[in-house]
């Protein structure tokens, strides 16, 4: 009996986007309604289906250019409510969509502006569309409100008992700009950390890394640039909430809305640190994961920053490169490697992902 290998033919949904791709066949042209009931029957389908967001961002690396894609994107959102079962399921794929959009505005922007798109996962397959994520969120690109907006999606998504593949926080981030999920300071430095370590891992090419991050690996900019993101929307929060007390004597200045907001943190700071005195007991076991030491000097590092920004409020500065803060405590780990840990992530970042708490 010979040995042949099966020849197995890309699926036409893949055909159509390279034939756009190459100018062969223009998007107008091409029947969507089909194409994207096809792909939601095929998902529905799968005994372990993936999401569509994913399945929509792995078929547009079809396509190279960025505007091309937005325009398919534009006609799946107006057919959405003809090729989902429900209008439920067509307006989650329409949300998907815009997130989408979203990332290829952002990656437009770049190459429009003389970025140049790294070459981390050229051998890995689904490498072109990691590439580009590792461009988005590279270092000399990345922002405070972007870390802000990735460690909410992940809050978000975890709070509500699921675990997307890493990947998919990235593409969702886009949803939670302007969106204040955190209690205080402790809660968002937690996610904080770990939107850091999946950002760090994308970019440096180390998906499937099971190697820690600590505080100093953090750049000193970004921390901070996270920090006045979180302050700008906690701000935010009080001023509506004094400003509907009906109780103060007077309006609220904008200092009174700093003390308040250093209070509040400030409560949330000394409580947490007074927790450390309680090693041992089952309520410090049932707290404790890896990173709290790492999370522990960051909010001491904020309420640091925190004071400086008071101090300095109508100054319009910002802390000079060589200005020293050495938060020092007992329970801090100095070169102790703990940190927010990774494990299982697959190199297309499609696999499943475990966080260690």
């Amino acid at each position: 009996m010979s040995n042949q290998t099966a020849h197995i033919e890309d699926p036409e949904e893949l055909n159509i986007l390279r034939a756009i791709n190459r100018g062969e066949t223009r998007l107008e042209t091409v029947d969507w309604k089909p194409y994207l009931s096809n792909l939601v029957k095929m998902i529905g389908l799968m005994e372990n289906p993936i999401s569509m967001i994913g399945c929509a961002w792995a078929l547009l690396q079809e396509i190279d250019d960025f505007s091309r894609r937005a325009d398919i994107l534009s006609k799946w959102q107006d057919l959405a409510p003809q090729c989902f079962p429900t209008q439920e399921a067509a307006d989650a794929f329409y949300s998907d969509a815009q997130c989408l959009k979203d990332v290829d505005y952002r990656l437009r922007g770049l190459v429009l502006h003389g970025a140049q798109m790294p070459h981390t996962y050229d051998k890995v397959f689904g490498g072109k569309g990691l590439n580009e994520m590792a461009l988005v969120w590279a270092d000399e690109h990345v922002k405070g409100s972007d870390m802000m907006a990735l460690a909410s999606e992940i809050h978000v998504t975890v709070s509500a008992g699921a675990k997307d593949p890493v990947i998919e926080y990235f593409l969702y981030s886009s949803r939670r700009y302007n969106e204040l999920v955190f209690e205080n300071i402790y809660d968002f430095s937690r996610n904080l950390f770990l939107a850091e370590s999946f950002r760090k891992h994308l970019v440096l090419g180390k998906m499937c890394s099971k190697e820690p991050l600590v505080f100093t690996d953090i750049k000193r900019r970004l921390r901070n640039a996270c920090f006045e993101e979180y302050i700008r929307l906690r701000i935010a929060q009080i001023e509506e909430e004094m400003e509907n007390d009906n109780e103060l004597l007077l309006d609220p200045t904008i200092e009174d809305v700093y003390q308040e907001l250093y209070k509040q943190e400030r409560s949330v700071v000394d409580r947490e640190v007074m927790f450390e005195d309680f090693h041992g007991s089952q309520a410090y076991h049932d707290r404790w994961y890896k990173g709290r030491p790492e999370v522990l000097r960051m909010i001491q590092y904020f309420i640091e920053y925190l004071k400086w920004k008071i101090a300095n409020l109508h100054a319009n500065t910002q802390p000079q490169n060589n200005t020293t803060y050495n938060v020092q405590g007992d329970y801090i780990v100095g070169d102790k490697h703990v940190g927010a840990h990774i494990d299982n992530v697959s190199p297309g970042a499609i696999g499943a992902q475990t966080t260690k708490d």
